[in-house]
């Protein structure tokens, strides 16, 4: 491990590799008791494997559960396995080394070995806990698959927008597995990834009336007028109900991270909502760039709502460990559930499929708010800690859509790691955004935004307000391919969304 510590108001740099040297277990037998331990207190812990053959293809590990990707192992496991060489990749979480060797199994002697995995960030310690919002797994393998990954939360729906049950398993078993005072599974979901949409809403209470399998999705947020509590969350960020979801004013979260960033895979197109409108998202990097693209739109159009990660974990086909996307939350004092859910809505976050990027400017975490009283322009510093296991490609601070500072690693070795500071002079919004060099798909990090206020220079832009003006134009023209009595359930919604896009583009004060 690399470890740089640069001067205060600087970026310090934890910079982890995967090549290190690999474990060898020769002349093992048929069964190999295998132990994992924390290298830094010596005690055993859950981790995820994967296996690799013989014959170059994944092989299951028996007595464990599947993972998505590989399986779990609750601290230790008797390996049952043919024989003949193999190889293993065993890791727990982005904090931690990614462990890879390799072994033989003759079947002559039994053979025990112990595995120590070492943690090279420690997020918790800092303050910050991580969840996957997104999660269709079983309740009775949750705690074993979260203490797996390193995971402190996670949301899982339990009915769908149509009030269809969704099964989760058996809630004593939940209960009595999930004894971390950090640990929370959150049940009382409800989901909606019909077509056009992708919905999550979060603590949604019993009295919101579900709707027909052949509704629109907005009468979700009409239902929900008398659930206060409910929080909704764009899971799918491509989908073409999303101009109309934002008119109604309750979006509370939008997935910069999905099941559309899965581990090994590249997926290309949009299965379910609008395509990359630019030829530069045609490759397999696309999507996730394009997810930025819709935030930066949406934040440009006036909205303050925070990013939210999840995996798709479980979900028919995606292939997904638990917590491969996920949020981090800047917790404070109180590192809790409580202060997660708090903290996640405000906006103190960063969501990340890989790089541990924990920013600060002007010493406050993302989603606090600058204000110019005397409308005097703001000199701000900012100051990063990031931790990875991937090469990094390049750091970028985002203000207003525009880039207003990018370095490679390299460059920050000439400059100390000493980022210059800042003068905003208008109204608007900024994050921090870390890009791997990862080429099968989008692996980043991202900040929620911190917000600059001059009283008198509210910031809306034209064109943003335009992006999705477009876009509600190209779902009606699909809507008309639908039954009169579809479109007559929805037509109070489109034309609800156009005047608020109108009137958004009338107010619009940038171009």
């Amino acid at each position: 491990m690399h470890l740089a510590t640069f001067p205060r108001r600087s970026l310090a740099i934890a910079v982890l590799l995967c090549a290190i040297a690999p474990l060898r277990f020769s002349d093992a037998a048929g069964v190999l008791k295998l132990q994992i331990k924390d290298r830094q207190t010596d005690e055993p812990v859950a981790a995820r494997v994967v296996m690799i053959g013989p014959r170059g293809r994944e092989v299951p590990v028996r007595r464990a559960t599947e993972a998505g990707v590989g399986w779990a192992i609750d601290g230790q496991i008797d390996l049952e396995v043919p024989s003949g060489d193999f190889q293993f990749h065993l890791t727990r979480g982005p904090e931690y080394r990614i462990m890879t060797g390799n072994f033989q199994i003759d079947r002559t002697a039994e053979d025990s070995h112990t595995i120590t995995l070492e943690r090279f960030v420690d997020t918790q310690a800092e303050g910050w806990l991580c969840g996957d919002l997104f999660v269709d797994r079983n309740l009775r393998d949750l705690p074993l698959l979260m203490r797996a990954e390193d995971l402190d939360i996670v949301a899982v729906a339990n009915r769908d927008g149509d009030g269809q049950p969704i099964a989760q398993g058996s809630e004593t078993t939940r209960a009595a597995d999930a004894n971390s005072e950090t640990m929370d599974i959150a049940t009382d979901n409800m989901r909606d990834r019909r077509e056009g949409s992708g919905l999550l809403i979060v603590d949604a209470d019993p009295a919101i009336q579900p709707v027909d399998a052949d509704a629109p999705s907005s009468l979700l947020f009409r239902n929900a007028r008398d659930a206060p509590g409910a929080r909704f969350v764009v899971e799918n960020p491509f989908a073409w109900d999303l101009p109309i979801w934002l008119a109604s004013g309750k979006v509370n979260g939008f997935a910069l991270m999905g099941d559309f960033l899965q581990l090994d895979r590249s997926v290309t197109r949009v299965s379910n909502g609008r395509p990359a409108t630019k030829p530069e998202y045609n490759n397999p990097l696309g999507l996730g760039f394009w997810a930025d693209d819709i935030y930066h739109q949406l934040l440009e159009a006036g909205f303050r709502i925070p990013p939210v990660a999840g995996s798709g974990s479980g979900y028919r086909t995606i292939k997904n460990p638990l917590g491969y996307n996920r949020v981090y939350v800047q917790c404070g004092e109180q590192v809790s559930p409580e202060a997660f859910w708090s903290g996640l809505w405000t906006g103190r976050s960063v969501v990340t499929n890989g790089p541990l990027l924990r920013p600060r400017l002007d010493a406050q975490y993302p989603g606090y708010v600058f204000t110019s009283y005397g409308n005097e322009p703001l000199e701000l510093q900012m100051d990063l800690q990031l931790g990875t296991r991937d090469p990094v490609d390049y750091l970028e601070v985002v203000y207003n859509g525009k880039v207003i500072y990018s370095a490679r690693l390299e460059e920050f070795k000439d400059n100390k790691g000493i980022i210059p500071a800042f003068t905003f002079d208008r109204s608007g919004w900024v994050v921090a955004r870390v890009v791997t060099g990862y080429e099968k798909h989008y692996r980043a990090a991202v900040s929620a935004p911190w917000y600059i206020v001059f009283p008198d220079q509210p910031r809306i832009s034209r064109s943003a307000a335009e992006f999705f003006i477009d876009w509600l134009q190209q779902r009606e023209q699909m809507l008309q391919k639908k039954s009169p009595e579809y479109i007559r359930s929805v037509a109070p919604f489109i034309r609800a969304a156009r005047s608020f896009w109108d009137e958004r583009l009338q107010q619009a004060t940038v171009d």
